[in-house]
């Protein structure tokens, strides 16, 4: 990431999303199943954790295979553009007030995950939201809105940098559970 402090263009967030997706299969692959299954306490297991990731980033890689008019729907963007650190410092705001993940994007409780299949999945998430984001342009990435559950409407380019922020949150809480 070269500067947080400047509007990224559609080259760093692709580079962002790859070492983002990479970093965090890296953390992930050598865990042993019984650590990667489990929970501490009410804190989410590593696996939880990616299924968590890969629910909410599938709609991303969706939308981003759609008609570009199909955006409009959602209106415009609830902010002004950010830069990631901006929206970074948002999303932790946010966070700060006890924001929890809607229903749809928490992972089932009872659910037995296999890791292989987990990163798996997640690498195919990668290859999908890299090959589609590529087919856009600059000019696109900024007024093509998706609602955010907890921020509002994003710019397809907010979503694809908070997509890395909401990576590594998630990774490090990884870490942090594995302790």
């Amino acid at each position: 990431m070269k500067n947080q402090q400047q509007i990224q263009r559609k080259a760093e967030i692709i580079t962002d999303l790859q070492l983002a997706f990479r970093e965090l299969h890296r953390t992930i692959e050598p865990l042993s199943d019984p650590v990667y299954r489990q929970r501490s306490g009410a804190t989410w297991s590593p696996a939880e954790h990616l299924e968590h990731l890969i629910l909410s980033t599938v709609p991303i890689v969706g939308a981003l295979g759609k008609d570009r008019d199909w955006f409009g729907q959602f209106g415009p963007p609830a902010h002004a553009e950010k830069t990631y650190a901006e929206l970074k410092a948002y999303y932790r705001t946010v966070l700060a007030t006890g924001l929890k993940a809607p229903l749809r994007f928490v992972p089932e409780e009872t659910k037995v995950f296999d890791k292989d299949q987990q990163l798996a999945d997640w690498q195919r998430l990668e290859k999908g939201l890299i090959r589609k984001l590529e087919l856009w342009t600059e000019e696109e990435l900024d007024t093509c809105t998706l609602p955010h559950p907890a921020l509002g409407n994003l710019t397809m380019r907010q979503m694809l940098q908070f997509t890395t922020i909401h990576t590594y949150h998630h990774m490090h809480g990884m870490e942090r559970s594995i302790q």
